[in-house]
């Protein structure tokens, strides 16, 4: 088959993984949210306390579009805003023990999915296709 032919298999078969009701990593707090939001805890959940500034520029977001996400998970209870002491013109984002939980609640549903989708492949086959798949997105990212 041809790339094109290929990329539209691809984009299909990814289309069904991150649509399908039966496929779900979310907690119930996490329900309704933007993966923005399960992408900011993972940010903190790996980095620990960040400046606003930096966790904008980790997403490569514009400030109101971080402000907004920020909100909605103070308003959840999941992260808080503290006046950075070093700079007290700037704020300080982190996780609450709440959100800590949440965030590695949906990690370890996130393992579990994985092990089910890599289950179905023998030991090589599943070595081969992480193998292809870090090649590919090294690809993309550089």
């Amino acid at each position: 088959m041809s790339l094109e032919q290929n990329s539209i298999i691809l984009s299909e078969v990814f289309e069904q993984l991150i649509t399908n009701p039966k496929i779900d990593v979310c907690t119930e707090e996490l329900k309704g949210s933007s993966i923005l939001d399960v992408n900011i805890l993972r940010i903190l959940k790996k980095n620990g306390v960040l400046p606003i500034k930096k966790l904008g520029a980790a997403l490569e977001l514009p400030p109101s579009t971080l402000g907004s996400a920020i909100k909605r998970l103070e308003k959840n209870n999941l992260v808080e805003r503290k006046i950075n002491s070093n700079d007290l013109r700037s704020y300080l984002i982190c996780m609450t023990e709440h959100g800590d939980e949440v965030i590695s609640s949906i990690n370890k549903e996130q393992q579990k999915l994985m092990e089910r989708l890599l289950s179905s492949l023998a030991e090589d086959e599943q070595n081969t296709f992480l193998e292809l798949l870090q090649r590919m997105l090294q690809t993309f990212l550089n």
